[in-house]
């Protein structure tokens, strides 16, 4: 990219995809009224009984090019559009977002479990989560007995694949070992041990698989799988169940307390994971001799790290913020890509600043507190960024009352200080950096080149805080 572009040639470079995607949308009309519907809350009209249809909010497609033939006998044919609307009580919702999760896989964490009911259903690799192989299950706890109608399933639709032993059932004992209610089951050689099931398999498509509960009544929902013909691994990316609570007897008894999965991953001083959304790999290929590139550095992360555990409802402060940097040549509309949210390895992801040691500096209007920042810098190869400090200030210059979050500028060749941290790989994991809730109305990211070019590169910056306490 040429760090001189003015402001017209971006403007034109940012607007041709978005205008792209507005006829994309309007192509798919469809699913832009259905998902309108669902986000103002309107089910339809009501029949005589007083069903209403049910609108279900579908993600964009998840694969392209020609499907892969695979003659599987007896699977369902892939829709090529969505279901027929179930027609369900007035007044049901999706009670999965609230439930308690927990899983078969130990590996599971409350963290990973959460990203089946957080409302991302693309087809993303960081929308997806992975359990071992074998037959697994993801059981889901609403806290009381509820009336389900409705349960949809999005296994993970990237690829065009069928999900074997697909089996659901419902009950009001946590270990299913007694009044068991089976909702769906394709396992037509019961090889996971469950009964012989009668329904079909399916390709997974963005449609999710709809499954009709008729009103089950049950506080528990266990969904199993085992692998599909693509891989061993059991996949998850969303589950939605619509219902309501059962009726009960007359009773002054409180109900339940419901907790959700983030809640049930607090320590015991109250502190929840940091739930970070990650980008796809951005540096496909063999990659290079790192021990040539930056022998002192930290080796690069091949995983997500453990989660950081801070106060519950912190934000992402960022997007919300001015933002200005040392380099003039930097426009305000270059600057905003900082913050829109795109942490992709591609080229029209990444801003570029003048050589040297330069700085992005963000004012959020009044102190805060905060907690975490994640940094990506450029992550489309394997590269270590230099001198990469992070301070924060009340003070608009950074002249006085200046607090160091981190430094990895060990020989203090950009004159900020010696730097104890250690320098790292740039990959789709960000760095992510404790800040141990400090409280400041200005933080400054500097950095001076890298490993590959002089020129400093940004993609995205998230800041997580909330409001400092006025004294």
């Amino acid at each position: 990219m040429n760090i001189r572009q003015n402001s017209l040639g971006w403007v034109l470079g940012r607007t041709l995809p978005f205008c792209l995607a507005v006829a994309m949308l309007n192509l798919l009309g469809l699913d832009s009224l259905l998902a309108a519907d669902a986000a103002k809350g309107e089910a339809g009209s009501s029949n005589a009984q007083g069903s209403v249809p049910l609108i279900i909010k579908y993600p964009p497609p998840g694969f392209k090019g020609t499907p892969k033939d695979l003659k599987i006998p007896g699977v369902e044919p892939a829709p090529q559009k969505p279901p027929p609307p179930l027609m369900v009580p007035a007044g049901v919702k999706n009670i999965a977002r609230t439930a308690k999760i927990t899983c078969s896989d130990k590996n599971a964490d409350a963290a990973m479990l959460a990203q089946i009911v957080d409302g991302d259903k693309t087809a993303n690799d960081e929308s997806i989560i992975y359990l071992r192989k074998g037959t697994q299950w993801v059981q889901m706890d609403f806290g009381s007995p509820q009336n389900i109608y409705a349960i949809v399933i999005w296994h993970a639709h990237n690829s065009q694949k069928v999900y074997h032993d697909v089996v659901v059932q419902a009950s009001d004992d946590p270990d299913f070992l007694k009044n068991v209610k089976t909702v769906f089951n394709n396992d037509q050689d019961n090889s996971s041990g469950l009964g012989v099931g009668t329904d079909r398999e399916y390709f997974e498509t963005r449609f999710g698989k709809l499954i009709n509960a008729n009103g089950v009544t049950a506080r528990y929902l266990r969904f199993y799988s085992k692998g599909s013909t693509e891989s061993a691994l059991n996949e998850y990316t969303e589950i939605e169940v619509y219902g309501k609570p059962a009726s009960t007897a007359a009773s002054d008894a409180p109900a339940p307390k419901v907790e959700t999965a983030a809640a049930a991953a607090r320590d015991p001083q109250g502190l929840v994971p940091l739930l970070l959304k990650l980008p796809p790999p951005g540096t496909p290929g063999t990659p290079p001799d790192i021990k040539k590139i930056a022998p002192d550095a930290a080796p690069p992360r091949t995983k997500p790290r453990p989660p950081l555990m801070v106060p519950p409802g912190l934000v992402n402060l960022a997007p919300a913020a001015r933002i200005t940097s040392s380099d003039p040549n930097a426009i305000p509309a270059m600057l905003a890509q900082i913050v829109d949210g795109d942490k992709s390895a591609s080229d029209n992801s990444i801003i570029y600043l003048r050589k040297g040691t330069q700085w992005v500096q963000m004012d959020f209007g009044a102190p805060k507190q905060i907690f975490a920042i994640v940094i990506w810098h450029a992550h489309d190869s394997l590269k270590v960024y230099h001198d990469v400090v992070v301070q924060a200030s009340n003070d608009p210059d950074f002249t006085q009352n200046v607090n160091t979050l981190f430094n990895n500028d060990q020989d203090n060749s950009s004159g900020l200080g010696v730097g104890t941290d250690r320098e790292y790989f740039e990959t789709r994991f960000g760095k992510l950096i404790d800040t141990k809730g400090t409280v400041a109305r200005y933080l400054r990211f500097y950095s001076r080149g890298s490993t590959e070019s002089a020129l400093n590169e940004y993609t995205e910056i998230e800041v997580y805080g909330r409001p400092a306490a006025k004294m």
